[in-house]
């Protein structure tokens, strides 16, 4: 029995096959990748991505880097695409242990290197679903990602580097020899800090992550490795992370088969975690810390069909878990807007909405805004941030001289068990492309889209990618 953590998640992603995943979970990672997709066409024009492709040099290759909407080599179209899915933060999250965003770093990695080795749809969407179930086994393995996240990792990025590797091998078709290296490899690279959080730094760090997870399957495949030590030694991904002061490797191990009472993937059948615990697509371009608050908010205004200068006092009772990430009560730029629960709550309250236009910076200085983030008052609480899901209820109650009127939300939309209807979702990534491309006619967006959905169905990589570049170019000479 193989009790090495690398040895068995080298082994497990070599074996995955499209039909290894349930049906569920085809279906979220269909969903995902479209959204996915829709957030880097939203962020290519924002300044973030648009700076860090001018400092990539990068080669021509064959690999679709949608801010310049060019063909490059595979690492530098992963980097450019993920800071671009991550900076308007609209992109999905994990439910359950693992705290962070799958799908930012993984999609633009396997799709990098999917487009480089002439994979097929169904290759692509293998590898993607290899990635994010990856992050998701591994944060279980150690115990849960809140354990580095509440040590001021970024989850996101030491986890996604290893299982944006694990995906990105898969859709090249490395071996286990060679997976096992550029896990290995990618792992000792795997950094990132929530230092970053409300500055460029967040999204950058993660575009890092792709560019490191496909540096790892092009150097082990001619032949270099980082040992086999990276995920189980105390000197490696136990402590430096997690802090463990165990060195149970074969216990790390079972944890990574064993997730969600699920088992390995064997006798060409397997269950999943895509699906549950699953992944959470945002209906708000922010944190999603903040979600619960803003659709309190956001109820709250239709409810009382709420004037802005009605309002006396807002409280709002975010959770320990929000309280400590979002830490800009006062933004002044709208990357630290993203991580202030008052101003989402207070453009909720005065738009009824917390789209791509609420977390402008234009509208973030707006008087009207701003009027109604003065009256935001935190209430205290006792609590202690775990960072296990599921966090508690929050609520926020708006004061008016007709007096004060409370909502409570439990569980946010875009939650698996709340989840974005399939309208939503696709007017949300006609809205990305909007942003992104603006002055291309709606069926365009449609067009796109649609290509995309069928990826899983004989759907070609190839008719996608030139899609997409003639989508850009096509905005971008309108």
């Amino acid at each position: 029995m193989t009790t090495n953590l690398l040895e068995t998640a080298a082994a497990w992603s070599v074996s995955n096959q499209f039909s290894s995943f349930t049906a569920p979970a085809q279906i979220a990672a269909r969903r995902a990748v479209l959204d996915t997709w829709g957030v880097i066409l939203a962020g290519r024009r924002h300044p973030v991505p648009v700076l860090a492709a001018r400092g990539t040099p990068g080669r021509a290759g064959s690999a679709v880097e949608l801010v310049g909407g060019t063909r490059v080599d595979a690492a530098s179209a992963a980097f450019v695409n993920a800071v671009a899915a991550h900076v308007l933060d609209y992109d999905d999250s994990a439910v359950g242990e693992l705290i962070g965003h799958p799908s930012a770093v993984v999609l633009p990695a396997v799709w990098a290197v999917a487009s480089d080795v002439g994979a097929t749809g169904d290759d692509l969407l293998t590898g993607y679903m290899t990635g994010v179930e990856c992050m998701m086994r591994l944060a279980a393995a150690f115990g849960g990602g809140g354990g580095a996240y509440g040590r001021g990792f970024h989850s996101t990025t030491i986890l996604g580097t290893v299982g944006a590797a694990a995906g990105a091998a898969r859709v090249a078709g490395l071996d286990l020899a060679t997976t096992r290296a550029a896990i290995g490899l990618a792992g000792s690279w795997a950094s990132g800090m929530q230092a970053t959080f409300g500055s460029p730094g967040k999204a950058l760090q993660v575009g890092r992550a792709a560019e490191a997870a496909v540096r790892a399957v092009e150097l082990a495949r001619v032949g270099l490795d980082a040992g086999t030590d990276v995920l189980d030694s105390q000197l490696g991904y136990p402590r430096v992370f997690f802090g463990a002061s165990d060195d149970d490797a074969a216990a790390r191990a079972d944890r990574f088969l064993s997730l969600g009472g699920s088992s390995a993937i064997g006798d060409g059948e397997a269950s999943s975690v895509l699906a549950d615990p699953g992944l959470r697509l945002k209906p708000y371009a922010s944190c999603r810390g903040s979600h619960r608050s803003i659709e309190a908010a956001i109820e709250l205004r239709r409810s009382l069909d709420l004037e802005p200068d009605e309002i006396v006092r807002v409280e709002i009772d975010p959770t320990p878990e929000a309280r400590q990430i979002l830490r800009y009560s006062s933004p002044e730029t709208e990357l630290e807007a993203k991580f202030s629960v008052e101003y989402g709550v207070a453009v909720a309250l005065v738009d009824g909405a917390g789209g791509i236009a609420q977390f402008s910076q234009d509208r973030i200085m707006s008087p009207d805004v701003r009027r109604v983030l003065d009256k935001v008052e935190l209430v205290p609480t006792d609590d202690v941030a775990t960072f296990d899901e599921a966090f508690r209820p929050e609520s926020v109650a708006v004061t008016t001289a007709r007096g004060t009127f409370r909502n409570v939300v439990e569980l946010e939309l875009g939650h698996p068990h709340r989840p974005l209807s399939a309208e939503h979702a696709s007017e949300k990534f006609v809205e990305c492309v909007n942003e992104g491309v603006p002055g291309v006619p709606r069926s365009a967006a449609e067009e796109v889209r649609d290509v995309i959905e069928r990826l899983s169905d004989g759907g070609s990589l190839a008719q996608l990618d030139a899609s997409l570049v003639g989508l850009v170019a096509a905005g971008d000479d309108a």
